[in-house]
């Protein structure tokens, strides 16, 4: 399927700035599934957890 997608930057705490900071947005189309084998991996930054 079809996504479009922006980037909204933001502070430390990750809240947006007062005149909005944006990215232009981009369009990806997926087109198949993963492979049953793929894997993904998930990293947080170490002051939330």
């Amino acid at each position: 399927g079809e996504h479009t997608l922006q980037l909204l930057l933001g502070d430390h705490f990750h809240n947006p700035h007062d005149k909005p900071v944006l990215s232009e947005k981009i369009t990806s189309t997926v087109k198949a599934k993963p492979a049953a084998a793929a894997k993904s991996a998930f990293l947080y930054p170490a002051h939330l957890l």
